[in-house]
């Protein structure tokens, strides 16, 4: 009885001290505030310098855009520079992701850029954390348009987070990455390109990780090479 009374006590503790952490966590998030778009990364992040001029990373919240090297990435981050290029931004924060990284909505004048990027077909709703009607609807109302990507099979067939599981069953390296078999790979946070054999290529984190067939798809797509190693080995 004593045991199971301790057990209990335990798990109780647990508890309180998870929805503690939580609450505090919940503290940390910033105010609403404004911003101007530093750089797109992808469809569904982005670099903005606050007023004070502080650079932050940013993830969208309720969306998942296409990866980089599948279908329709480069015209989902494009749609997102269309979006936010020169207007002035309101970034309103919704939590932390696991990587510590702000999820924010953000909004140009009276446009919402995830809602607008699920609105045109160029992201997914991300429904594991987001079941809000309107994202639904600007979904299903592409959907049916057959507009964006709904408009290719190649792209509408497989959402991201299925193509980054299809993308990391393949093997790993001692980071916990699938194995590239890429001849380039860049490093979407530093913009930086490392050819295979080169000592940056293997130290790229796997949530950073691009994959390019050639140096000359990096640079196309804004990537610049490593100084300590530009040419394969």
């Amino acid at each position: 009885m004593e045991h199971t009374l301790k057990k209990h006590a335990i798990s109780l503790c647990c508890l309180v001290l998870m929805f503690m952490m939580a609450a505090v966590r919940a503290d940390d998030l910033p105010l609403p505030f404004e911003a101007q778009l530093q750089r797109v990364i992808d469809g569904d992040s982005l670099q903005v310098i606050k007023s004070g001029g502080d650079v932050m990373e940013l993830r969208l919240w309720g969306i998942d855009a296409p990866e980089f090297g599948a279908p329709w990435s480069r015209k989902s981050t494009a749609g997102l520079k269309r979006l936010l290029r020169g207007q002035p931004l309101l970034v309103t924060p919704v939590t932390f992701d696991r990587y510590d990284r702000l999820v924010v909505e953000v909004y140009a004048g009276e446009i919402n850029a995830g809602l607008e990027l699920v609105e045109q077909g160029l992201a997914w709703v991300y429904r594991r954390y987001n079941n809000r009607a309107r994202y639904l609807a600007a979904a299903e109302r592409a959907k049916l348009s057959g507009i964006g990507l709904w408009s290719d099979p190649a792209a509408s067939s497989t959402p991201p987070w299925e193509w980054r599981r299809l993308n990391s069953t393949a093997g790993s390296d001692k980071q916990g990455c699938a194995e590239s078999r890429a001849p380039v790979i860049g490093n979407r946070r530093s913009m930086i390109f490392h050819h295979r054999g080169c000592p940056g290529f293997i130290k790229v984190s796997c949530r950073n990780r691009v994959e390019f067939e050639s140096a000359i798809q990096a640079q196309d797509e804004g990537f610049r090479a490593a100084r300590n190693c530009t040419q394969p080995h």
